[in-house]
């Protein structure tokens, strides 16, 4: 398969392994994936360095699991990326706000909530067209100004989310 071919590549390039890692994680195989990725790029000998697809692999197999645990184990890669330097484009912060707003139909965490806040902190920094992010970051408040008025409803706190 997929692992029997990439290792045959005797030096792959950032461009190979994001194809390898891609299709370990969309054939259910993220376990592999994470290897992978620490492997080639946790080794100290190794010259090659992740990118921001790279992270957006990984991040999307980790969100789509739509758990609490995948939205941890998200945070933990997200921050990996940024000690990184690496800074997120504009198709990962939208693909994180989407995980974002699927999650609160379902259930809403705190962690879920601050980690989208700090995206739409770093999303400042990129070249949005007008109105853009305005429109994201409207949405994102409408969502969390809804939650507040449910919880608040049924007695409980937003702050003990």
């Amino acid at each position: 398969g997929a692992l029997a071919v990439f290792r045959r590549i005797k030096e792959p390039d950032v461009m190979a392994v994001n194809t390898f890692l891609d299709a370990a994680c969309r054939c259910g195989q993220s376990a592999v994936a994470f290897e992978t990725f620490d492997s080639i790029f946790e080794d100290k000998k190794s010259s090659l360095l992740p990118d921001v697809i790279t992270f957006s692999i990984l991040l999307s197999s980790q969100l789509r699991l739509n758990s609490s645990i995948g939205s941890l184990r998200a945070l933990a890669t997200y921050k990996d990326m940024k000690a990184r330097e690496i800074v997120p484009d504009i198709p990962l912060v939208d693909m994180i706000l989407s995980a974002f707003m699927r999650n609160e139909r379902s259930r809403l965490r705190k962690k879920d909530i601050i980690f989208t806040l700090n995206v739409l902190k770093d999303a400042e920094n990129l070249k949005w067209l007008p109105g853009e992010l305005e429109q994201r970051k409207q949405i994102i408040r409408g969502m969390l100004l809804g939650k507040m008025s449910e919880l608040s409803r049924g007695g409980e706190s937003f702050l003990e989310l």
